[in-house]
């Protein structure tokens, strides 16, 4: 349960930083 969390939360980061780089672009 904690590992399948973490992952989500690292998905959520990357979601979240490819979004900001879409946006700077």
């Amino acid at each position: 349960m904690f590992n399948h969390g973490l992952r989500s939360l690292q998905e959520k980061k990357i979601y979240i930083t490819y979004f900001d780089l879409n946006d700077n672009s």
